[in-house]
């Protein structure tokens, strides 16, 4: 386990040792980066935009949506000079004591508990929202953490021009808890103790070979099967020329796994109604009949059924041989 009270600088590296063991150590990583996998860095940046006339005014369905993976690391040739410089020191000793050799080890910390922010610099005009529960550390001791931010249009096209002009900075903060010890403590306490890094994320393009062209997906959001039916619907009448009581309109929706009916009851021509459902596939038909009551009369009048995808309904009940 880490003994946080005897820390000591190599190579500009900060190395702790181990309670028990006298060849480990532990270091902290001070380099910043996307994490890299077969040379290619994890980093996609989704542009969406809906051909919806229903959506298109929706501010939600337009902007970009980015998904990354960074991580805390220590550069290979510093990590090997590191472990050089401390096996040196190691040979010397164990040659002085007649001991046998032993290679020095870098141990992973294990932390129970942590979190991680990410936040653009020099953007606040555009201000980007990180989505919830962005993702977790790793909690491998890989330093590694998740995170998924969503932009407006206009924010999504100033990320991407200053990727591309390599002036992006992402402000980056870890804040981590490992359980310790320390050794003016008895052996068998254990601490938890915080260990906290900042830094400053470059832009994805400031790396060598990556291509910001290469990331970018654009997206069409449009999908039937979340496209609403939306009918506006009104009669017009005169009611009290016609002595009409009410007009009950029935409208259903009816295609495959989607089916949904209402009735309204209108007692004035000012007044409207407004019957909702989602669709299957591309069907938009739907049917509808009314009927009509009139005052002191038992007698009513009832439409045929008709078929139609008119998203405006206006029932015309002014004709008066309706009541024979």
């Amino acid at each position: 386990m880490i003994l946080i009270d005897k820390s000591e600088v190599i190579n500009g590296l900060t190395v702790y040792p181990d309670d028990s063991s006298e060849v480990t150590f532990y270091v902290i990583p001070n380099q910043l980066t996307y994490q890299f996998e077969n040379g290619v860095p994890k980093f996609r940046f989704l542009k969406y935009r809906t051909s919806s006339p229903m959506l298109m005014s929706n501010i939600d369905r337009k902007g970009a949506f980015a998904l990354s993976r960074i991580q805390w690391s220590v550069p290979e040739d510093d990590m090997r000079l590191l472990k050089e410089k401390l096996q040196e020191r190691f040979n010397q000793v164990f040659a002085s004591k007649g001991q046998q050799m032993k290679s020095v080890l870098i141990g992973q910390l294990n932390f129970i508990s942590g979190m991680a922010s990410a936040n653009l610099k020099g953007q606040m005009g555009y201000a980007a929202k990180e989505i919830p529960s962005p993702g977790s550390l790793s909690p491998d001791g890989q330093y590694y953490a998740q995170f998924a931010r969503e932009f407006t249009p206009e924010a999504s096209i100033v990320f991407e021009k200053t990727n591309l002009d390599k002036t992006t900075e992402i402000q980056v903060a870890y804040d981590l808890i490992a359980l310790a010890k320390v050794s003016p403590v008895p052996q068998d306490k254990i601490v938890e103790w915080k260990l906290s890094l900042r830094g400053t994320l470059p832009s994805i393009t400031s790396y060598e070979g990556v291509r910001w062209d290469d990331h970018v997906e654009l997206m069409e959001v449009y999908d039937a099967t979340f496209m609403p039916l939306v009918i506006n619907i009104r009669v017009n009448a005169d009611f009290d020329k016609l002595l009409i009581e009410d007009i009950e309109v029935h409208i259903e929706y009816s295609h495959g796994d989607v089916h949904a009916a209402e009735e309204f009851l209108f007692r004035s021509s000012q007044e409207y109604a407004r019957f909702e459902s989602f669709i299957d596939g591309k069907f938009r038909n739907y049917k509808y009949w009314y009927q009509v009551h009139y005052k002191s009369e038992s007698k009513i009048f009832r439409s045929p059924e008709v078929e139609t995808d008119v998203s405006s309904l206006q029932i015309d009940v002014n004709d008066p041989s309706l009541r024979i």
